[in-house]
């Protein structure tokens, strides 16, 4: 009969002060926050680091905020951030610059793109979204014109592949294929 009766009672949200010492306090642990596991990064790092932010946004208002509701905050926010950036970058690949109905980012809501990788909000390079027009797909905008990334991107770092010599009379066999469909449908189109 202990939870019977008793109302929980929501946390209340975060102002904006809040919002700003969450996100500056997240930028500067971003490492230890969302790193890889290893021996010197161990998850009671990443809870005391989780713990120390809660704190350090709890002097911000007076109101106590623990790490649950502030993990909840962040993953609200990022989630939020990555949809209107989503958004704005869908907007400016429509032909003729989209009718630039998208809101722009806050500062906060840019400081917080920059914890994503592009690939959260700009999508996988030759990927395809189903549903989309082919048109839409071709242009060639960039992401951080669109955001207005402050970051440069990262360097790609790639490695040549090993192949057998079967794998490449395959992988030329599939090539030929590839370019028969293209040709019957050049035909068909025709």
């Amino acid at each position: 009969m202990d939870g019977i009766g008793k109302i929980q009672r929501c946390a209340e949200n975060f102002k904006a002060d809040e919002i700003e010492k969450l996100v500056s306090l997240v930028e500067s642990s971003k490492e230890i926050l969302y790193g890889k596991f290893s021996m010197s990064l161990t998850k009671e790092k990443k809870d005391q680091e989780w713990l120390k932010i809660a704190e350090k946004v709890s002097t911000v208002s007076g109101i106590s905020r623990n790490v649950e509701n502030v993990k909840k905050e962040i993953t609200t926010l990022t989630s939020d951030v990555k949809k209107k950036a989503t958004f704005i970058c869908k907007d400016r690949r429509i032909t003729g610059g989209g009718n630039s109905s998208a809101t722009p980012l806050s500062p906060a809501e840019d400081r917080i793109v920059g914890l994503l990788s592009k690939a959260d909000y700009e999508g996988i390079v030759g990927g395809f979204e189903t549903g989309l027009p082919v048109d839409f797909l071709e242009t060639t905008t960039s992401v951080s014109e669109v955001v207005g990334a402050t970051q440069p991107p990262p360097e790609k770092k790639t490695r040549p592949l090993k192949l057998s010599p079967e794998t490449l009379a395959l992988l030329e066999i599939e090539r030929e294929k590839l370019q028969l469909c293209r040709e019957r449908v050049a035909i068909e189109r025709e």
